[in-house]
């Protein structure tokens, strides 16, 4: 496999990985809010517009991450250095926030929460 078709399947990975984040947050916000209709249009528009929105954002973030991560996992391997290693881990899933931040006020903004 080619160096560019392995760049290719590593954003578009990281553009599912994002969206399914998305869907994850937005389907957990609706259920356990009170009042909000998960079949509604203003749902509709949350999921779709967000999972787009979320795709180019957050998978350009995931990829970008996901690249330092595993720099410095490798440097941590080579040196030995624990400290390395867990910073690589927590860079890793530092996306996951914002994912579940954005989400929140995304849907306060439609829901008018």
């Amino acid at each position: 496999m080619a160096a560019s078709e392995q760049e290719y399947e590593a954003k578009a990975s990281a553009g599912k990985v994002a969206t399914f984040g998305w869907l994850g947050c937005g389907l957990w916000l609706y259920l356990v809010s009170p009042g909000a209709p998960v079949l509604s249009l203003t749902a509709l528009a949350f999921f779709i517009v967000g999972m787009f929105v979320s795709a180019v954002v957050f998978g350009i973030a995931i990829y970008f991450t996901r690249g330092v991560s595993i720099s410095l996992a490798l440097q941590a391997r080579e040196r030995r250095s624990w400290l390395k290693l867990a910073a690589a881990s927590i860079i890793r899933w530092a996306w996951l926030p914002a994912v579940v931040f954005a989400a929140r006020a995304v849907f306060g903004l439609v829901e008018g929460r």
